[in-house]
């Protein structure tokens, strides 16, 4: 199934017939869309997020700061498009470079 497919996995008394539990647990979770704090556009945007992970990847004395994104959309169809465009981009290039 395509990552993204569900919205929230149920699974009441089916997982305790499943041999492998934890294979059965990542299938599930793959089919679910990026939670907060997994890799996507705003897995970064929480304060102090990106600092850690580059903290935990050796980096020292790190600092961060916000500045102003140039071109702000007048609406919020316009941002959907753009981000639509830009991310579709970014899936063409995956895509491409797997085969």
């Amino acid at each position: 199934m395509p990552a993204g497919t569900f919205d929230a996995i149920v699974s009441r008394f089916g997982l305790i017939y499943f041999p492998d539990q934890q294979k059965a647990i990542v299938g599930m979770k793959r089919g679910l869309p990026p939670l907060p704090g997994q890799p996507g556009p705003f897995s970064l945007g929480d304060a102090g997020v990106l600092e850690e992970a580059l903290q935990k990847a050796g980096f020292r004395d790190v600092q961060s700061r916000s500045v102003p994104a140039p071109g702000a959309d007048e609406t919020a169809a316009d941002c959907v498009r753009f981000e639509k465009e830009s991310f579709g981009a970014r899936t063409g290039c995956l895509q491409v470079s797997t085969k």
